[in-house]
């Protein structure tokens, strides 16, 4: 992905907090529902899992750190992430929606050599 300038992140949660199972919310009352991915969970290209390494880093975009705070992004990454094990891979494009209209927080993961990267949609 090319760009939007991003930032590192280690994407744990020293807390070891769960979010529900299918939405998040932070202590500033902000809550996003993950929306259904645009193809069947057992598409073959359902497969990215969503777990950062040294060769595949987790970022964020200035825009989408200072609307969500880190918390709430690491949040819905382990959100990803359990979902991900559930259904043996999920979609490269996953799209958190909040209550306002057309607030929306996306999560990207990138083949081989890339990134995870939480953006807004205007980042992209």
């Amino acid at each position: 992905m090319s760009g939007p300038k991003r930032q590192h992140f280690d994407g744990q949660d020293e807390r070891g907090e769960q979010p529900p199972a299918e939405s998040v919310e932070s202590s500033a009352i902000t809550k996003l529902v993950l929306r259904p991915q645009e193809i069947p969970l057992d598409d073959p290209q359902s497969k990215y899992l969503f777990q950062p390494s040294a060769a595949k880093p987790f970022v964020a975009t200035p825009a989408a750190l200072q609307r969500y705070g880190r918390d709430m992004i690491v949040a819905c990454l382990q959100l990803l992430q359990r979902k991900a094990a559930e259904y043996k891979g999920i979609d490269y494009l996953q799209v958190f929606e909040g209550s306002t209209k057309g607030e929306r927080l996306w999560f990207m993961e990138d083949d081989e050599g890339g990134a995870i990267t939480a953006l807004l949609p205007l980042d992209y």
